[in-house]
């Protein structure tokens, strides 16, 4: 019966394993779009400028960069908590697949 647990447990530890880079791949893929929209302020300012100061002539709304930077950033936090929290459930059922081995 405990060799059936451990197969069980093993396959639960392979499968938040696979979690874990799902979250982090989500996690680093936020934090390109974040890369991206930072790039995009920019621009957006130095063509602004450019032009006069004028926001009307802006290539895009700053308003709209702004809240979509500030929906990344949260997105971001969230994301690395969930990622945090997912590692420290594998690195607990790591330690009782360990166990379960001795």
């Amino acid at each position: 019966m405990l060799k059936e647990y451990l197969v069980v447990a093993q396959e639960a530890l392979k499968a938040k394993k696979e979690m874990y880079l799902v979250k982090q791949q989500r996690l680093e893929l936020a934090q390109q779009e974040m890369l991206l929209f930072h790039e995009l302020s920019e621009d957006n300012r130095s063509i602004t400028s450019t032009l006069s100061g004028s926001s009307s002539n802006a290539k895009y709304d700053p308003d709209q960069i702004k809240v979509e930077i500030a929906c990344r950033r949260e997105r971001l936090s969230r994301l690395k908590q969930e990622l945090a929290q997912v590692k420290q459930e594998l690195q607990y059922k790591e330690m009782g697949v360990e166990t379960l081995q001795e």
